[in-house]
């Protein structure tokens, strides 16, 4: 599973770190690269990526994503490509050597301590054949993992919390939820049902 391609700049950053290589920047609309920058989720992945926009640079963290046009930017072995506008934008990301992942463009929302009380309960695995409680504390969203510390997450968009992972709940045709898919690192849509309450 070893990702060659990205060795492969390494080493070459190694060998070029002494030369002098530029490679020529085209002119962007600064305000569309303002535009492209926001909160994109996967939802076959279930993976997010935040895009910010400062000193008139596109950056992911502290990676600046180096454009080629206004809707197409390059970052080592991954191009990033944008599309549609500030209503509807759409992220195409493709990898050397992996499939391509598209994002969409969401906007991140807030809930009320009331509104948190909906996704409260224990949920059961049977896969791990482990117990996650979910309550409310502090008027935020934890989550208690068997032999660690609580852990608060942070509603994203709809039915959807994020942290250092990513819960997607689901729900009945009663609209009632009925569990959730746990997403982190290379855990994808693990399902835990809502166990009866006593």
């Amino acid at each position: 599973n070893i990702n060659a391609s990205a060795l492969s700049y390494k080493v070459a950053d190694l060998f070029l770190q002494d030369k002098n290589v530029q490679n020529p920047v085209p002119k962007v609309n600064r305000a569309i690269l303002n535009g492209w920058a926001g909160d994109y989720f996967d939802k076959n992945t279930q993976s997010i990526i935040k895009l910010d926009f400062k000193n008139e640079k596109l950056l992911l963290g502290s990676n600046e994503l180096v454009p080629s046009s206004n809707s197409v930017f390059n970052n080592r072995t991954t191009t990033y490509t944008f599309s549609g506008d500030t209503s509807n934008t759409k992220l195409e990301l493709k990898i050397i050597g992996s499939k391509t992942q598209t994002y969409n463009k969401v906007k991140k929302i807030k809930l009320s301590t009331a509104e948190l009380q909906e996704y409260q309960g224990d949920f059961y695995s049977s896969e791990l054949d482990t117990k996650y409680i979910l309550s409310v504390k502090d008027s935020t969203l934890q989550i208690k993992i068997p032999r660690n510390d609580e852990i608060p997450i942070s509603p994203f968009i709809k039915d959807v919390f994020t942290d250092d992972l990513t819960i997607r709940f689901s729900r009945n045709k009663k609209n009632i939820i009925d569990g959730f898919f746990l997403s982190v690192g290379r855990v994808r849509n693990l399902y835990f049902g809502k166990m009866p309450t006593k």
